[in-house]
Parts: structure tokens; sequence; C-alpha cells
């Protein structure tokens, strides 16, 4: 939502921005898995995973929404950042496949994959694409700003 404002040139409207934080901090509350990081597939509003596997696109984006967060609210909580992190390191132990490439597109609570298939019709890849651009550039500003 945040960045769709960005590519429009309006500016965060803050109710948006309000919205923006509280999904991702529900997300956080009722979706996150603590013990390897990355988001479960479904849930109740309120209550624990009811699905509890994880697809790639849904990690991917949840890693370029942690940064965007921190990189807003990052002087009042290191929450974003730490679960951007830990999110990366997710990514990088469990979606990535390092021999092949590309990400294995569902992965059960254990982190073994489900599939070893890399594409279909719905597994395109603008969602991780798009996400590390977006890190990378986000990072960069990031580390610039802390030089200055």
């Amino acid at each position: 939502m945040l960045e769709a404002e960005d590519v429009l040139g309006h500016g965060h409207d803050p109710k948006t921005e309000h919205m923006a934080k509280l999904l991702t901090d529900h997300a956080l509350a009722y979706g996150w898995d603590e013990n390897m990081g990355g988001l479960y597939g479904d849930g109740t509003a309120t209550g624990k995973p009811e699905d509890t596997k994880k697809e790639w696109w849904v990690e991917y984006e949840a890693l370029n929404s942690f940064l965007l967060l921190h990189e807003k609210y990052g002087k009042q909580t290191d929450v974003y950042f730490k679960a951007f992190q830990r999110q990366w390191q997710y990514l990088t132990d469990y979606q990535i496949d390092h021999e092949y490439g590309g990400d294995y597109e569902l992965v059960d609570a254990s982190g073994k994959p489900m599939t070893l298939d890399k594409g279909r019709i719905w597994k395109a890849a603008y969602h991780d694409s798009r996400t590390l651009m977006n890190v990378t550039e986000r990072l960069h500003r990031l580390a610039e700003k802390a030089s200055n």
C-alpha cells in the first residue's frame, strides 16, 4: 500500500501508513514462526496458524515489508529490523534452492520443500525480484543515512 502511494506521488496517507503497520504487526503476532522465521500460510484472525506451510511469495513480500517499516519506525523500535534479519535468514536457509537456483514454492513447517517444482502459471519472478531490488535500494539508503 505504501509503495503504491509512493509510485502515485501522493506521499503517505497517515491512515494507509497506520493500516500497513497494523497488518504487519498482526502478521508478526499471529502468523510468525518463532522457531525458524517465516510466515505461516493461514489461520484465524487471533489464533494459532491452521496452515503451517510457507509460500515463497508471502515470504519475500514480508521481507520487503519488514524493512520498509523499519525505515519508518526504526527509531522507535527494533522489532521490524529483527524480523527483517530473521526473515532473510529463513529465506536463505529454507526457501532458496542453493543447488539449482530459484525458490521452492512451498516449504513445510520443518523447512522441507513440499515440491521441487520451481515454476508454474502463478509462480512468476516479480515478487522475489521486486523485493530484492527494493530491499537493496532501501539498505543502501539506510546505510547512507547512518553514515551521515
